[in-house]
């Protein structure tokens, strides 16, 4: 049986090996979208968020994200004895804000058909749009 302590890097290289596989299929899936027609996009990433005008070309933008308060952890615990009486003391981390979001963005020209697609974000967010498309091939 393993133990916590192999157990954890093994864990940690999992959820490493997905992050990138999700970047690996959404940019595979944003580079095959190049040269069509804008509603494939929308049929593949559902309807945008937002669409700008930039230079007479259509930007079509995606985005989703969240901010949350991560708890505060306490890293190492001890019993501490001083004059008899026994007392426990902790070296916690503090509490902190993360900001977590994907972006994506799809031009087309004058008829519609996409001249770029590029992402911007993490990847456990963006993971959202790259379960959206197929598996790249191996």
């Amino acid at each position: 049986m393993l133990s916590l302590r192999r157990l954890l890097p093994l864990a940690c290289l999992a959820v490493g090996l997905a992050a990138c596989a999700d970047f690996s299929r959404l940019d595979a899936g944003l580079s095959g979208l190049e040269g069509r027609h804008r509603e494939d996009a929308m049929r593949i990433l559902g309807f945008p968020n937002a669409l700008k005008k930039l230079d007479g070309r259509d930007v079509y933008i995606w985005t989703t994200g969240e901010v949350g308060e991560t708890p505060p952890v306490a890293d190492s615990c001890g019993d501490r004895y001083g004059g008899g009486i026994a007392a426990t003391h902790c070296i916690a981390a503090p509490a902190w804000f993360r900001e977590r979001h994907c972006t994506i963005r799809i031009t087309s020209d004058a008829k519609g058909i996409i001249t770029s697609a590029s992402r911007d974000g993490d990847s456990r967010t963006c993971g959202r749009y790259a379960r959206k498309f197929a598996p790249p091939p191996r």
